[in-house]
């Protein structure tokens, strides 16, 4: 496979280098080799890239990034498992996270229902009405 230069990798993700060199300190990229002091990539590291970005768009944190990349590129015996158990834990947090925000949601225009008046004690109320808890 061709190797990339680090702008080139740039240019086509649109990711600062600094960036990347973050990836790199943090094991979620490797460079291939350097050629005069500059780091050169093997092309696949585009496909990494990519799915660290859809990674972040769907949640997880870099560390969580990962451990899904490890387990996807590394498949062997046992690797599904290790991503469903990631993935089901994921939607667990974002299904709680959604039933936060629509009580938060209900919160809100409950407030807006509230008579000036009473806002302070109208608004206690109606929190206690819509808990909200942990992820």
């Amino acid at each position: 496979m061709a190797e990339i230069s680090i702008s080139e990798v740039t240019q086509q993700t649109c990711l600062p280098p600094s960036t990347l060199r973050y990836y790199e300190e943090i094991g979620l990229i490797h460079p291939t080799r350097r050629v005069g002091g500059r780091r050169q990539y093997d092309e696949s590291v585009l496909q990494r890239l990519a799915l660290i970005q859809t990674g972040q768009q769907a949640g997880f944190s870099l560390a969580e990034v990962g451990v899904l990349l490890n387990n996807i590129l590394n498949a062997g015996a046992g690797s599904a498992a290790g991503w469903h158990e990631l993935v089901n834990r994921k939607l667990k947090e974002m299904d709680a996270l959604l039933h936060n925000i629509q009580n938060m949601k209900r919160l809100l225009e409950d407030i807006m229902d509230c008579d000036d008046a009473s806002l302070a004690e109208c608004i206690v109320l109606t929190a206690q009405r819509h808990p909200i808890t942990q992820p």
